[in-house]
């Protein structure tokens, strides 16, 4: 049964946000795949590939499955609400890269545009799904336990390989990349803290934890998704690949997209009889 519940009114205003930011993502996409290696993008084998990879998820999937999580939203379904969140967020910590790493070009304040637009609306449904009670929401076979436990365990295995992959380069006297000093710095300052803080409230049954994992199992399965394509075009360009990292990206993403199903598969109206307020 859908959660849908027309009480849960969005501002205009972020439906337009969203429209708007379809248009930018379509730009930026079209024109990075057709320029981009002709010079629009720095040619540095690290991360060209990664870019160009990016521009080809974000135009195939990613603009698509934006319009449809707003459609859905517009008919008040929860569902579309929580995926339209994770979806912002992903956008907003994917053109972060676009704003500090590629090359400047005449779409900055496109890329710019793309993150503004994503973070406010990113907070506007937050305000929104806040008080949505997604823990009275969920069946009480909802695995909210073994989820906390991916999203810290995962937290955990990233935080523990970034500062290895560190302080290895330290030891060796060379420096991180263009590309890995990027990722690592906000996946640290962003996305692991978020991790570890939506995986301990979630444990906690905590409504916010509801919230986090949600948006942030989103977030993990487009994001393991796309690096594995990543390391594809990598490997298209015969760069070098890290097994491990490898390995990693596809268990982020098979475990995410697990996860995910199961959260929202078992989420319901909560007038139904078979909700509670809190869950395993």
């Amino acid at each position: 049964m859908e959660a849908v519940d027309a009480k849960l009114a969005i501002p205009t205003p972020i439906y337009w946000g969203s429209n708007v930011l379809a248009v930018l993502l379509l730009v930026s996409s079209i024109v990075g795949l057709i320029f981009g290696a002709d010079g629009f993008y720095a040619f540095d084998p690290n991360s060209l590939p990664q870019i160009l990879g990016q521009d080809l998820i974000t135009l195939i999937f990613g603009v698509p499955l934006l319009l449809a999580c707003v459609k859905q939203s517009q008919q008040g379904s929860v569902k579309g609400m929580l995926l339209w969140a994770g979806l912002l967020l992903y956008f907003a910590y994917a053109y972060y890269f676009y704003v500090i790493g590629v090359r400047f070009n005449a779409l900055f304040w496109v890329y710019i545009a793309i993150v503004a637009i994503s973070l406010y609306s990113l907070l506007g449904l937050l305000v929104v799904l806040q008080s949505a009670g997604l823990d009275s929401r969920l069946s009480r076979r909802t695995p909210t336990r073994l989820i906390a436990l991916f999203l810290l365990v995962m937290a955990g295995i990233f935080t523990t390989l970034w500062v290895g992959l560190t302080l290895s380069r330290l030891s060796a006297g060379n420096s991180l990349n263009l590309m890995e000093h990027h990722i690592i710095g906000l996946d640290g300052m962003v996305l692991l803290p978020l991790m570890f803080i939506g995986g301990w409230l979630l444990l906690r049954r905590d409504p916010w934890g509801y919230l986090l994992a949600g948006i942030l199992l989103t977030k993990l399965a487009i994001l393991g998704f796309t690096l594995l394509v990543n390391t594809g075009m990598m490997f298209i360009w015969q760069q070098p690949i890290d097994i491990l990292q490898t390995v990693l990206f596809a268990i982020i993403m098979v475990g995410s997209l697990i996860g995910l199903v199961a959260y929202l598969d078992r989420m319901m109206t909560p007038a139904s009889g078979q909700l509670h307020s809190g869950t395993q």
